[in-house]
């Protein structure tokens, strides 16, 4: 914020700002601060539903848990009792 009113004040040709020119200042850096926010918030989700569409879907009937590892197995319950 700080930067973007001294900014204006050296573009300004008379080195000085008046309340409206001072507020406009203001919402124009706020504006631009929310909008690169937004964008990098939808960069991450979009980043996010990338990840999920590429990886395997989990169906709850073919997840078992390893009585080893405690860590999730995919494939049916006969594959996994036929492993064990």
């Amino acid at each position: 914020m700080v930067l973007a009113l001294a900014q204006a004040l050296i573009d300004h040709p008379e080195r000085t700002l008046n309340a409206a020119e001072i507020d406009a200042v203001i919402s124009q850096t706020l504006a631009r601060e929310a909008l690169a926010a937004e964008q990098a918030r939808r960069a991450v989700w979009r980043r996010t539903l990338e990840s999920a569409t590429s990886a395997p879907p989990i169906d709850e009937v073919n997840l078992r848990y390893s009585s080893q590892t405690g860590r999730p197995v995919r494939g049916r319950m006969s594959q996994i009792d036929a492993r064990s």
